[in-house]
């Protein structure tokens, strides 16, 4: 069908934080929260990826696309993602296209590292008039995992003269 299209690529990233408490939390001396002592945190990562991308004509009218993804970070995470895809040009106006793969969402380093604060929160009652506050907490688990998501996605290309029509479901399951 042609020649056969392919990049390869390896990608580096450093990212780093920190988490600067006001002063009043640092002397544990919070109006509403707790009285623990805030401390000064700060994290760092790299991620290495590798990723390769084909694309294959088999015949004139039809093309296959694949590409791989592997991604590892100094935290613990990693991942590898394929994607596959079909492109026919059935006739010159009409193309059918049509991809599935997988993806996924590291958690940030804040989500891994936070230390757990605590402060006053609202919480409203939505089938009444009554407002409220209580102490609210949050911060970063270590153990944390990906987030991971499935995608397939299907489409029509129209080219009817002067007028191109695109058209695409996708479906993404998280």
């Amino acid at each position: 069908g042609g020649p056969i299209g392919a990049a390869v690529g390896y990608q580096r990233r450093d990212s780093a934080y920190t988490n600067i408490p006001s002063l009043v939390e640092i002397a544990g001396d919070t109006w509403i929260g707790t009285d623990a002592k805030e401390t000064l945190t700060s994290g760092s990562r790299s991620v290495d990826a590798y990723f390769a991308e084909f694309s294959i004509p088999v015949l004139s009218t039809l093309e296959v696309q694949a590409a791989v993804r592997r991604e590892e970070f100094s935290t613990g995470q990693s991942s590898t993602d394929p994607k596959y895809g079909l492109t026919w040009a059935a006739t010159d106006w009409l193309t059918l296209r049509g991809t599935t793969g997988t993806a996924f969402i590291a958690p940030t380093l804040q989500q891994l590292l936070n230390p757990v604060t605590c402060g006053l929160s609202t919480v409203t009652d939505r089938f009444g008039p009554h407002d409220a506050f209580t102490t609210a907490c949050s911060g970063g688990n270590p153990n944390l995992q990906n987030e991971s998501s499935e995608s397939t996605s299907f489409g029509v290309d129209l080219a009817l003269g002067d007028v191109d029509i695109s058209i695409t479901y996708n479906n993404t399951l998280f």
